[in-house]
């Protein structure tokens, strides 16, 4: 079957049943005969066949719709959101309402495509001249009984339509035709099953709002100050490639989640990083604590660099923040890997708390090296800023149906983007030297290292 060979099989369906429906409106204005082999000529009920219009053609427009909106990213598509669900590290998760009116458009639409194309088309006896139009779909989906679950397996929709019919009736034995006008048809309800789309929206929107990518990002971002004497300190920052492992981490979670309550592989999610990038700014004092010092006493003292070898400090009272709008990095900054021009994220701002762990007692801290002499005796605070985006797609591998333009069934996908931009800052601490060799308090001048979480060590 060609491209579009399953979207003509499904409106000859869809027509057929609608052309039963009219049949049933039609009951009046024909005789008993007539009536009777509309029926025996169709081969069900009248209730059968009305069953069969509201679930062939409200089931079909909104499973084509489920589509169409998993493409737009559930209403995200479009600037300023551009499909970010996360941005500035911050949730950016579309509300249902958005991804309410993201299906009841094209859904819509897709009913009176099926409608507009019968027109002037004859099946059997029936000729349709004239069709109403769906003026309205609804879907049938509460936030609450989202949260609940209780659309984890399908929804319901509403449509009303709008205006009458006219058909052209063919009277096979007479062969006179009679054109007739039929009532307007009923608004109904029909019901999508086996099609998790709401349910794939209700977990990904949950690990959005967790925060889970940010937070794992930020757990690798100490704010830290660094005091030190002599060569072979270092000042340790989160590398490119810790920023993969993190976001394959975050995302394996949310495939794990996606597929606790089946117990299963149903669901399988996977990234592209087309953009990241992690940038290090040392805010640095050295002074010479070489010769001696004068005491108060008079006499003389050699002088030494106040602190030991290595000293860090973490400062993570302070939140990891979001960088400054726009970001320099990403998407069109130097975090870029080229390839097809990534769209802005939507600004926004907030800080998430520090709790990874904290920069233990190791010279091998990995970072930027400092300290470049035996003589040297330096404070340095930091601020460290990484940014990446993350393309993230998840797949429900057990359910597929049809859909225009493509030959074989398919697989609900959703996909999104998410941008993570965050900033830690440790602000420079004050540097002094020492002389050990004064007496009566003036061994120590200026002040002390700062307090914190941190060791000393050489």
């Amino acid at each position: 079957m060609n491209k579009k060979g399953s979207v003509y099989l499904t409106l000859i369906i869809i027509a057929l049943v609608i052309g039963a429906y009219f049949i049933v409106n039609m009951s009046k204005d024909m005789d008993l005969e007539q009536e009777q082999r509309a029926q025996i000529e169709t081969g069900m009920s009248y209730e059968d066949l009305l069953g069969l219009y509201s679930i062939d053609s409200g089931v079909y427009s909104s499973l084509f719709s489920t589509f169409d909106s998993a493409d737009s990213c559930l209403g995200w598509g479009e600037s300023p959101n551009n499909c970010y669900w996360i941005s500035y590290g911050i949730p950016n998760a579309p509300d249902l309402e958005t991804v309410k009116d993201s299906l009841e458009e094209p859904a819509k639409q897709y009913i009176n495509q099926f409608l507009t194309n019968l027109m002037g088309s004859q099946y059997g006896n029936i000729e349709y001249i004239e069709l109403p139009q769906i003026e309205e779909i609804e879907i049938l989906v509460d936030e609450d009984k989202l949260g609940q679950g209780e659309y984890d397996q399908g929804f319901d929709i509403y449509a009303k339509p709008s205006g009458t019919a006219k058909i052209n009736y063919l009277n096979p034995e007479s062969g006179e035709s009679q054109e007739i006008n039929v009532e307007q048809l009923e608004e109904f309800t029909a019901t999508v099953t086996d099609w998790r789309f709401f349910y794939m929206y209700r977990k990904i929107k949950a690990w959005v709002d967790q925060q889970d990518l940010s937070q794992k990002t930020c757990n690798e971002m100490p704010a830290v100050q660094v005091t030190g004497s002599g060569p072979g300190c270092n000042a340790p920052f989160l590398n490119e490639d810790e920023i993969l492992s993190k976001v394959e981490e975050s995302v394996l979670e949310l495939e794990t989640s996606l597929n606790m309550k089946y117990e299963g592989e149903d669901f399988e999610c996977d990234f592209e990083l087309p953009c990241k990038y992690v940038n290090l700014d040392l805010d640095m004092e050295r002074i010479d604590c070489t010769g001696t010092k004068e005491c108060d006493d008079g006499t003389e003292s050699a002088q030494e660099c106040r602190y030991g070898r290595c000293t860090y400090v973490n400062f993570k009272a302070d939140a990891c923040t979001s960088g400054d709008c726009e970001d320099e990095y990403c998407p069109r900054g130097s975090g870029f890997q080229g390839g097809d021009q990534l769209p802005v994220p939507p600004c926004k701002s907030g800080s998430l708390d520090f709790n990874g762990v904290p920069i233990q007692q190791s010279s091998d801290a990995g970072g930027s090296q400092i300290g470049d002499g035996p003589d040297s005796c330096f404070g340095v605070g930091t601020q460290e800023d990484v940014s990446y985006i993350a393309e993230i797609t998840c797949k429900d591998n057990k359910y597929e149906h049809m859909r225009p333009g493509y030959d074989e069934k398919q697989n609900l996908e959703m996909t999104f983007s998410t941008h993570v931009y965050l900033g830690a800052n440790a602000e420079k601490p004050p540097v002094t030297c020492k002389a050990p060799g004064c007496t009566g308090g003036s061994s120590n001048d200026g002040e002390g290292p700062p307090s914190g979480s941190g060791g000393e060590f050489g």
